[in-house]
């Protein structure tokens, strides 16, 4: 049975995404990962799309606001989001479920997307999902990964240690649920390429936060807004200036990169 109450997607069900950093709704961002989909140039024909991990659904809602004639699938373990899609006049399903394993059949969808989203789960738990969505998609479908990544190996601890203790403030238990893992570009490559995937970088962008809007989103309370923000402004002098961490009009900011790749299921 899924834990509503506690834990990371207890955490999940809380947040209100609209109100948290601008890169949820970041259209460089989101044009990337239109341009991997391969949705600009797909024929007229029904596909069936997966948004893996959606949450409230922005990216799959984005899709359908200019392909409508496209079928729509949300997954999600936060129920809470999922409540959050609301297209009745429109083709989509949504689906409680984990991206560990996915309750349908081989071979269904089109196209996929997953966006901050495999990052949160542990090392060892990425590959199954990766797997699971390599098994959903047709041959010659198009998955599209577009997530955080460590700018360098030398810079990749303290992100994941960062990231891993805003994610503890969430909700998230380290003893039970484990450590999110944030990869380098490489990694991310081998990953997909491990499972099966054709691979390419679709395009990196960089997602400019301002801390605070942790706070507005309900990711964190603002007393464990100040310990995050001394953990940022405390970084070693090389991880201030790989992220561009300031301090500016009295707010903290910090700049992650972020990537966007598509995987191809070989026919």
């Amino acid at each position: 049975m899924i834990n509503e109450a506690s834990g990371l997607t207890g955490g999940y069900n809380k947040r209100e995404f609209g109100a948290g950093p601008r890169t949820y709704a970041d259209t460089v961002f989101l044009d990337l990962i239109k341009q991997s989909s391969g949705l600009l140039t797909a024929d007229t024909r029904n596909l069936l799309v997966a948004d893996i991990m959606s949450g409230p659904g922005g990216v799959g809602l984005a899709l359908l606001k200019e392909h409508p004639q496209h079928s729509y699938y949300f997954f999600d373990l936060a129920r809470r989001q999922l409540e959050k899609i609301n297209n009745p006049n429109s083709s989509t399903v949504k689906v409680q479920a984990d991206a560990r394993l996915i309750p349908v059949a081989d071979n269904m969808f089109d196209l996929e997307v997953a966006r901050y989203a495999v990052k949160d789960l542990t090392k060892e738990d990425q590959p199954k999902a990766l797997l699971e969505i390599f098994r959903t998609l047709k041959p010659g479908g198009n998955f599209t990964l577009a997530d955080m990544v460590a700018p360098s190996v030398e810079t990749k601890y303290w992100l994941n240690m960062q990231h891993a203790k805003k994610q503890e403030f969430s909700g998230r238990d380290p003893s039970r649920e484990g450590i999110c893992h944030i990869p380098t570009e490489d990694e991310w490559i081998v990953l997909l390429r491990n499972v099966g995937f054709d691979v390419s970088v679709i395009g990196r962008h960089v997602s400019c936060v301002t801390t605070s809007d942790w706070v507005k989103g309900k990711q964190v309370t603002a007393g464990q807004l100040q310990e995050l923000n001394t953990i940022i402004l405390e970084a070693p002098e090389s991880i201030r200036r790989t992220f561009n961490i300031r301090e500016e009009d009295s707010r903290v900011r910090i700049d992650y990169p972020i990537i966007v790749i598509k995987g191809i299921k070989s026919i």
